[in-house]
């Protein structure tokens, strides 16, 4: 799976650059035996990473920071299929996802703890289309959280991801 890390918050509206990640997983699908098999239920762990730089000034001076982030993500999702016809089709997907991260790390002359970083959770949608064996899926993921609550930072990231599939089974 290729992920796009869209934008990555700091404080208030500051973002780091945009940059595209390999991510690595599998998925485990379980198709419903009602509705001609339209529905299904699915877990995809996988490994993300990101590393973006930025820069903001405080008082006039300019702060700049590179940070470094890592994490197990754990969606589980519903899955909704639109046939075509017997080999091909279109589908739908809705998830719930937890990130527990792994390594975070922020550089120079503006940092965040590593206690600070949480388990995040948020939502993602995707759409995607079947052939046989093969597919694909555009998944967006919404700002997340990734700082806890109570300290000065702000850190949300937001993911679009394009998620290549072969099916074994």
């Amino acid at each position: 799976m290729l992920i796009w890390h869209w934008q990555l918050f700091f404080r208030d509206g500051l973002e780091t650059q945009s940059e595209w990640s390999a991510t690595f997983g599998a998925e485990l699908e379980y198709v419903f035996p009602f509705n001609r098999n339209k529905w299904s239920m699915f877990i995809a762990p996988n490994y993300s990473s990101y590393e973006g730089e930025g820069s903001f000034q405080d008082l006039n001076v300019e702060r700049k920071f590179i940070l470094e982030y890592s994490a197990i993500q754990i969606p589980v999702g519903f899955r909704h299929y639109f046939f075509i016809n017997d080999t091909s089709k279109i589908f739908l997907s809705g998830e719930i996802l937890v990130d527990i991260p792994l390594t975070t790390e922020t550089r120079g002359n503006f940092t965040i703890p590593e206690e600070d970083f949480r388990p995040s959770a948020g939502a993602a949608f995707g759409i995607g289309y079947s052939y046989e064996k093969y597919s694909i899926e555009a998944r967006f993921i919404p700002n997340r959280e990734l700082v806890e609550r109570s300290t000065e930072a702000s850190v949300k990231l937001s993911q679009f991801g394009i998620t290549l599939g072969y099916t074994i089974f």
